[in-house]
């Protein structure tokens, strides 16, 4: 079935959010703020391995070519400039 990895991903956050809504009174705050970090972190690490992969190719005769800088730095500031306006850090 063409789309069922996204229904299963979708399924899963609502399931992961529902679980923190109902479990998270039982953890300390301490831990939550560490796991916190440690989502954001993996969520950097992710973003820069899969904008290298988009970025970086391997060419036939084994030399290295880059493209799309411009567009990772478009989706930067745009990204920033909507945070921004939704003031997303008050949260």
């Amino acid at each position: 079935m063409y789309g069922l990895g996204t229904v299963i991903n979708a399924v899963a956050i609502v399931v992961g959010g529902l679980l923190g809504l109902l479990c998270g009174k039982f953890i300390k705050e301490r831990l939550k703020e560490t796991l916190g970090k440690a989502c954001g972190v993996c969520v950097i690490f992710l973003g820069i391995a899969g904008a290298l992969e988009e970025m970086f190719s391997i060419q036939a005769d084994g030399t290295l070519s880059g493209g799309g800088s411009l567009l990772l730095v478009g989706c930067l500031t745009l990204g920033g400039l909507v945070g921004e306006l939704l003031n997303i850090e008050a949260g």
